[in-house]
């Protein structure tokens, strides 16, 4: 057994034969006494040649007299067949979803398979241990079910098979397939019962969703509005809607089992026979043009009609027919209705598929597959093709797709995997394009073959098709998510014949309509329609109700008036229509609001038309298609036109000739861009007259920003266009006038240009002769001199000095108004720097305290403007000289058109009743022998200033100090400033 001779077994340790994983625990169960009883474990041995041994070991404890423990007598049971079938099995269990029990009947234990509680959905440690506890896991509704049949089987000793449901939680439910048999003991006694647990969840969520599909397809066939049939090879009629019911006033009966030829004329059966036998030749859907007589007439019919295969493989012709007859219909109608009819047969081709189960086996490591049924073949859409390896995959008509898109490496295929690493998959869901191009969806499940010594030596899969379950759930999840979130209350009532009067009773409701009648109608399932809704439904309104479910047609309410609870009026809109199993349906939806708004429209239109006729101008209104269609009182008076002349395009008949293309272009111009205009032109009064017209328009628009035409107003403005004629003639003689007083200026700047050249060389000589002969008088005769007369001298020069610095001053003044401007921007920071350290280097020691503020960068002549400064700082050091210490501040304004700037002392100051001198030129408000000056300083000042566009003011008071302002404008313009100084001239302000 171990194959070992027992010469080579001999003195050697018993656990050098153990497997390696199984060494420490047979150590400790092979060296611990068992007194009393044998002992049996099983463990796996390695023979001579390294294959593995399962084996039952069985042991007795050997004692000697005395009780003293002297060694163990073993015995082992090749078992290893045995445990490669329980694994074998083991696997075929969790690759089908199966799990197996065994139930002893006298000691009422039950032994079950290790995933048997995944199938159930528990934890192992949930799974009770006898029969009755087990019963707890059984959904109530079945466990009656499941006792009486195992009762029976166990009474009968038959075979026993049923589905019932598990609920393993309060929100989970799962179904089982059961499958079990008795067996007897020698005496015909049942003593044992096993059996298997198959998951078969799926399936019957997946024959679920195929039932309401189903029915979904019937209510859709029952009130499609074209008629729809199906028939066999042979031609016979198996399915009619009822629109081919109403249409040929035959009932079901009276078509399904005959053909064409049974039901028309011979020539109209012959028609409808070729087209058929075409479909069917071609296997490909085709669109017919067909007529046929009706006792109203010839009717002329499209049809289109297209093969059909079910699940047995029987062929069939399926058909769409809508009647043409009545032209009247659009086109994009027909359009409307192809589309429609595209979607119910794409619709009916999804509902028909069925697809079955399959399963692949491959040898390991090849990957040769050895089993493929032909269930696998249908779903990859292959032929009977000699088997292949998995590597082949990639040369397949067929590939696979995981659910991302991504298609499958073949090593990544979950066969692939089982063989290569032994994985178990479970359900993995793939996507696989058959070679026609179509698409199935599948879950796979794999797992390893091992053999007795634990070697893959092969793998399987298994998968079914759960296309149609897919594809059902979506529609599924779509119609609930329209119906749960639609804004339309939609109701299900049960007509209850048995009361008298008969009503419905509410069945189900979405969330819209439980908040359109201001209560919770999920609440209020099985309450009567009369008692929900007393306002709004009355005795009359339940017998049109019922006269719906009796039509089989829907009916429209557009417009119901009711009072709700607080009496207030109320309008609703609602739409009743047949369901299945004679349930009705009821959509609802409350317009009040757009029924008040209608109102309000109306009103607001009403007040509008009286506004604008009363108001005192023209006013139109324009659709969007460019057409007016409104006019007021006054316009018309002013026309002499009615409404009807004027709507349209009959407005521009007014308009003068000359001015009609402009008027016209600038009116379709602002359509195209959806802007206001505003144009003038003439348009012809009652009385023939062309007065001028400003006609100004905006655009108007929807709440929801929907363009709607235009709004107008006129107004007349012949007497304005008259009064701008008078004043550009009066504008003309000005500009005349102000120019021929500009030459006249310029000829006196000129002259007095030639004055001061004239002045400053005739006084120049003069002065220049006394102060040189004072100097050589003094030279000669100053020793002898008294005080007097050295202080007549000193006099003598100091007013030559005086004449000289008035004639540089007043030579200067002259030459301001002809100076060429450059304006550049200039840094007054920096400019009020270097002239206030000039000016304190002439000051000596005198204590003056500074205060200047950050000045803003301007646009001017930087000499002129450094001039203004120095002539202003060096008047604020002059006439603070008596006070220590000076005080002397620089800052400014600014407002949205200039610059303000600002010097401040705390001098002698003045006098306001005489600002007005202040600027003249000579003019001094303070003398000579206390405060050197010429009187030109401010007058230069004041003339920069005016050069640059900018104004000239003082501010003091006398022994308080004084304030000198100028402003500059923030965007000058040179050319403009130019002409205005010279057209100025002068020192005013």
């Amino acid at each position: 057994m171990l194959g070992s001779s027992p010469e080579a077994m001999l003195d050697r340790s018993f656990f050098d034969w153990f497997d390696q994983g199984d060494r420490p625990e047979g150590y400790q169960t092979l060296t611990q006494p068992y007194p009393g009883h044998p002992e049996q474990w099983d463990g796996r041995f390695r023979r001579q040649d390294q294959s593995l041994l399962w084996a039952i070991v069985s042991m007795n404890s050997i004692f000697d007299d005395q009780g003293q423990f002297q060694g163990t007598h073993l015995m082992l049971t090749d078992v290893s067949d045995r445990q490669q079938t329980q694994e074998r099995l083991q696997l075929s269990l969790e690759a089908g979803r199966m799990g197996f029990w065994d139930w002893n009947l006298l000691t009422h234990e039950i032994v079950r398979s290790d995933n048997l509680a995944e199938i159930y959905g528990v934890s192992p440690g949930q799974l009770p241990g006898t029969f009755d506890g087990s019963l707890s896991l059984i959904h109530p509704e079945d466990r009656e079910r499941v006792k009486a049949a195992i009762a029976l089987a166990l009474v009968e000793t038959n075979p026993y098979s049923l589905e019932f449901r598990i609920q393993p939680s309060p929100d989970e439910i799962r179904w089982i397939l059961g499958k079990g048999r008795v067996f007897k003991d020698g005496n015909g006694k049942a003593v044992r019962m096993m059996g298997i647990a198959m998951d078969i969840s799926d399936r019957k969520h997946t024959e679920e969703s195929l039932q309401q599909t189903q029915q979904r397809f019937e209510t859709f066939m029952n009130y499609s509005p074209v008629a729809a049939y199906f028939k066999d090879e042979a031609g016979r009629y198996l399915y009619v809607n009822p629109m081919l019911e109403r249409l040929w006033h035959r009932p079901q009966a009276g078509w399904v089992g005959q053909t064409d030829t049974d039901l028309f004329p011979q020539a109209i059966a012959q028609e409808l026979q070729a087209h058929d036998a075409t479909v069917l030749a071609t296997d490909q859907p085709q669109e017919f043009l067909e007529t046929a007589e009706h006792p109203d007439g010839k009717h002329y019919w499209i049809s289109w009609k297209f093969p059909m295969r079910e699940p047995s493989g029987r062929r069939l012709l399926a058909g769409i027919s809508l009647d043409i007859t009545d032209r009247k219909r659009t086109q994009e109608e027909r359009d409307l209705l192809l589309a429609d009819l595209e979607s119910q047969q794409q619709l009916l081709s999804a509902v028909l598929q069925q697809m079955p189960a399959g399963a692949i086996v491959a040898e390991a490591p090849s990957g040769q597959i050895v089993l493929m049924n032909q269930q696998v073949r249908e779903i990859l859409g292959i032929s009977l093709t000699p088997l292949i390896t998995i590597p082949d995959y990639l040369h397949t008509s067929y590939q696979i797709f995981h659910p991302d898109g991504q298609p499958y490496h073949p090593a990544a295929l979950p066969l692939t995997r089982s063989i290569s690493t032994g994985e178990v998959v479970v359900e993995e869901e793939m996507q696989i394009q058959r070679a026609d191009g179509t698409w199935v969806t599948v879950l796979a499940n794999s797992g390893p073959i091992r053999n007795a010594e634990g070697k893959i030596v092969a793998a399987v899969v298994t998968f079914y098709d759960i296309t149609a379950q897919k594809q059902a759930q979506a529609e599924i999840n779509r119609y609930a998510d329209v119906v749960k979130n639609i804004q339309v209350g939609l109701t299900v009532w049960q007509l209850n014949p048995g009361e008298e009067p008969p009503s419905f009773e509410l069945i189900s409701a979405n969330p819209a309509a439980s908040q359109l009648a201001g209560k919770d109608l999920t609440r209020a399932v099985g309450m009567r329609i009369e008692t929900l809704f007393p306002h709004l439904v009355k005795t009359s309104r339940i017998v049109e109700l019922q006269e719906v479910l009796k039509s089989s047609s829907a009916r429209d309410f557009p417009e119901v008036i009711y009072s709700d609870d607080a009496g207030k009026e109320r309008y609703c809109s609602l739409k009743a229509f047949p369901l299945p199993s004679r349930y009705l349906g009821l959509a609802y939806e409350d317009i009040t609001d757009r029924k008040q708004a209608q109102f309000a429209l109306l009103e607001s239109e009403q007040r509008f038309r009286i506004m604008a006729d009363a108001a005192p101008v023209y006013i139109w209104l324009a659709g969007t298609d460019q057409q007016c269609y409104y006019f007021n009182q006054p316009w018309l008076e002013f026309t002499g036109r009615t409404l009807e002349e004027e709507i349209g395009k009959g407005w521009v008949d007014g308009v003068h000739p000359d001015d009609l293309e402009f008027c016209l272009n600038t009116y379709h111009q602002a359509f195209d861009l959806r802007q206001p205009f505003e144009m003038e032109y003439r348009l012809r009064r009652y009385d023939g007259e062309y007065r001028w017209v400003l006609d100004r328009a905006v655009p108007r628009f929807s709440h929801d920003g929907r363009f709607e035409g235009y709004v107008g107003s006129c107004i007349d403005i012949s007497d304005r266009k008259i009064y701008e004629s008078e004043i550009k003639r009066l504008n003309a003689s000005l500009e005349r006038r102000v120019s021929d007083r500009t030459a006249q200026l310029e000829a006196a700047n000129q002259e007095l240009e030639s004055f001061a050249y004239s002045v400053s060389h005739d006084l120049r000589a003069p002065l220049r002769h006394i102060s040189g002969f004072v100097n050589l008088l003094r030279k000669r005769i100053e020793p002898s001199l008294d005080e007097n007369s050295q202080r007549y001298l000193d006099i003598i020069v100091k007013s030559t000095h005086q004449a000289e610095e008035l004639i540089d001053n007043l030579l200067a003044f002259s030459r301001m108004a002809r100076a060429q401007m450059r304006f550049i921007k200039v840094d007054m920071n920096q400019l009020v720097k270097e002239v206030r350290q000039t000016l304190e280097i002439q000051s000596g020691d005198r204590q003056i305290i500074w205060e200047i503020a950050s000045l803003p960068t301007v646009k001017g002549e930087p000499t002129m403007l450094r001039l203004v400064f120095q002539n202003l700082l060096d008047n604020a050091i002059k006439y603070t000289q008596r006070q220590q210490p000076a005080e002397i501040t620089v800052g400014f304004n600014e407002s949205d058109l200039e610059f303000i700037f600002f010097v401040r002392d705390n001098g002698i100051g003045f006098d306001m009743r005489y600002a007005h001198k202040l600027f003249g030129v000579f003019q001094r408000l303070h003398s000579n022998p206390d405060f050197v000056g010429t009187g030109i300083g401010l007058a230069n000042v004041r003339r920069i200033i005016h050069r640059h566009g900018g104004r000239t003011w003082a501010e003091g008071e006398v022994d308080l100090g004084a304030t000198f302002y100028f402003s500059l404008p923030k965007a000058p313009e040179p050319e403009q400033l130019e002409s205005a100084s010279n057209l100025l001239g002068s020192t005013s302000s």
